[in-house]
């Protein structure tokens, strides 16, 4: 009914329409993590595969799509951590190192 009154912008107007993709692929993450020179981006740290998280930039639960721009290879206890936040954010509430 929404899309015979005005398409897809009247849909999205009034339903909270989520990406319905929420885990990246293994390939996606490993290049990721290759880009990001093997370093976490939250802390800076040195990050290997098997403690790592795919983290959204833009948190999945705000509308953040599940595609490559809007993916982040973070060490687990922080994407764990972060809950619904975006990592920007996230990253914002972290005590700054001395």
């Amino acid at each position: 009914l929404l899309r015979e009154l005005g398409g897809d912008e009247v849909i999205e107007k009034f339903l909270d329409v989520k990406d319905p993709v929420k885990n990246f692929s293994w390939s996606q993450r490993q290049t990721k993590l290759a880009e990001q020179s093997y370093v976490c981006a939250i802390d800076g740290d040195e990050l290997t595969m098997a403690e790592a998280h795919a983290a959204h930039i833009v948190a999945h639960s705000k509308g953040g799509k599940t595609v490559y721009s809007n993916l982040a290879m973070t060490r687990a206890c922080y994407n764990i951590d972060m809950g619904t936040m975006d990592l920007n954010t996230y990253r914002e509430t972290l005590p700054k190192a001395a």
